[in-house]
């Protein structure tokens, strides 16, 4: 009977430790699969082409603002924040 409650400690306490690393094993790949997914993301053709528009667009509104600023239409102060907000998100997207 003892060697019997033995074996079954033993198993029991060998599954423990598989799950624990398992686990372990499971957190510990999990940001690397993100890591891996984001790449493939971020080089996708798809991705690649709505960056490219989005960065178009910007360029586009900018020159929209300088247009206006020349023209003296709107408060310039205001018109110079919309131009480098603009210019921010071009720089973000254009560093990747």
């Amino acid at each position: 009977m003892k060697d019997i409650s033995k074996l079954v400690l033993v198993v029991i306490g060998i599954t423990l430790v598989i799950t624990a690393v398992s686990l372990g094993i499971k957190y510990v790949v999990a940001p690397i699969e993100k890591q891996i997914e984001r790449k493939v993301l971020v080089e996708s053709h798809q991705y690649i082409e709505g960056m490219e528009q989005r960065a178009a667009i910007l360029r586009a509104n900018i020159a929209e603002v300088d247009n206006q600023l020349r023209s003296n239409i709107g408060n310039p102060s205001q018109l110079m924040g919309q131009k480098a907000a603009l210019k921010a998100q071009l720089r973000a997207i254009t560093l990747q």
